[in-house]
């Protein structure tokens, strides 16, 4: 089984966008959204951009551009909300229950190793190929991060919704 934990990938809702001028006259996006809708009803919210460095008191610098990631994951449940944008509680997820009024549930710090997550995900591969380690993400999982990708780059060139297709759910598949 794939490694989604709010199941089945079936559509995603991606814009991509030039906000800021470019005294170097490039074409590349800078700002991003996307959302994912999945079987069960929830959806991942994702957005990034450089346009706004000011976005968030910390951004995140990455190749020398400030950017302020945000994801939501909203579902029939509640909503898991990262980074909390309240000064008292930054690195942490904040859980909120509810359907019609979110209600806080629970805060837990997560790791913000925006500089050493890339060394030990290298490390990590490492150790799988010498074989003294287990992969965390199998080759299911990345063929449904590769369809949700592919997915996004049709909707942001479309404008709507494109569906995602998982190329295990397609006959004789051997992934």
């Amino acid at each position: 089984s794939y490694n989604m934990p709010f199941g089945k990938p079936v559509k995603v809702f991606a814009i991509a966008d030039k906000f800021k001028p470019d005294l170097r006259g490039t074409r590349a996006k800078d700002t991003y959204m996307l959302t994912i809708f999945y079987e069960s009803g929830d959806k991942v919210v994702f957005s990034s951009s450089w346009a706004a460095p000011g976005i968030g008191d910390r951004p995140w610098q990455p190749y020398g551009r400030l950017i302020r990631p945000v994801m939501d994951v909203v579902g029939p449940q509640g909503l898991l909300h990262y980074p909390a944008e309240d000064p008292d509680f930054k690195d942490e997820y904040v859980i909120y229950s509810g359907a019609e009024e979110y209600n806080e549930v629970e805060r837990f710090v997560v790791r913000n190793d925006h500089g050493s997550g890339f060394h030990r995900e290298l490390k990590h591969f490492h150790e799988c190929i010498r074989g003294r380690e287990t992969t965390l993400c199998g080759a299911r999982d990345g063929a449904a991060v590769l369809a949700i990708i592919h997915a996004a780059h049709r909707s942001a060139e479309s404008g709507v919704p494109e569906p995602v297709c998982l190329p295990f759910d397609r006959p004789n598949s051997q992934v």
